[in-house]
């Protein structure tokens, strides 16, 4: 049998054994919430870049791609 003073002391340590639980289930959650709101403006800006690239080959990247075929026509005659 435990003393009042033992019994006291294992309730406080287990108090403090579910608080800590407790804890390391918050900081999991808050890491797995950050992953995804990183996850989701990494996909934002993928998708701003690929937008760009399909501005630029749009408005540039033909001309370009045109200039060095005529160029390679030129040096192969």
């Amino acid at each position: 049998m435990l003393s009042e003073e033992e019994e006291e002391k294992e309730e406080e340590e287990g108090e403090e054994e579910e608080y800590a639980r407790e804890a390391l289930q918050d900081q999991e959650a808050l890491r797995r919430e950050q992953k995804e709101l990183a996850s989701v403006e990494a996909d934002r800006r993928l998708k701003r870049i690929a937008r760009a690239g399909k501005e630029w080959k749009r408005t540039m990247g033909r001309k370009v791609d045109m200039e060095g075929e005529l160029c390679l026509f030129a040096c192969c005659s």
